[in-house]
């Protein structure tokens, strides 16, 4: 399995040589093996996760309780971004779905390494605002989808067979 380098993780691709080796300098490698749960909902979050080989599931439940993968995570991935940068709980689930090597990024080491490298900041935020914007996406997509199911279930077989009318009428 080939690990990929820090420079190729998009969140830090624009770094500088110095940039990159500072914040790789502050990171731990940890491994998981296939199954193994990495991160905990609900539990604090002040670890930041970069995949270098492997795959993991980011797992949520939906208002049924149903388990749902929100994203899956390879090489070049990352996760806990959002938990360890506002300090609130982690609001997803992370397991591994084969063997995995990390480069974990403690909150704090990962603070202080961005007051002293503004242009890293700028980096991070701009990766990170594009991180919230898909995921707004996503979760926008999952709603509508799950409303439109409700209303296809509350309807009574007379409604349904007026919707397939309309459908082949108005699909001319």
């Amino acid at each position: 399995m080939a690990e990929i380098e820090l420079r190729e993780v998009p969140l830090f691709s624009e770094m500088d040589d110095d940039e990159v080796a500072g914040i790789r300098a502050i990171m731990e490698e940890k491994k998981f093996r296939p199954g193994q749960v990495i991160i905990r909902e609900g539990e604090k979050g002040d670890l930041f996760y970069v995949v270098t080989a492997g795959r993991a599931e980011v797992l949520i439940r939906d208002a049924d309780g149903t388990e749902l993968i929100l994203n899956e995570v390879g090489p070049g991935g990352f996760f806990g971004e959002l938990s360890m940068l506002t300090n609130e709980p982690r609001a997803a689930r992370v397991r591994a779905v084969e063997q995995i090597t990390t480069l974990v990024l403690e909150r704090d080491e990962f603070f202080a390494f961005l007051r002293t490298h503004a242009h890293a900041a700028i980096d991070v935020m701009v990766e990170l605002g594009g991180r919230l914007h898909e995921n707004d996406r996503i979760l926008r997509n999952m709603v509508s989808r799950n409303v439109n199911e409700m209303d296809e279930e509350r309807m009574t077989f007379g409604q349904r067979v007026a919707d397939k009318v309309a459908d082949l009428h108005f699909s001319r």
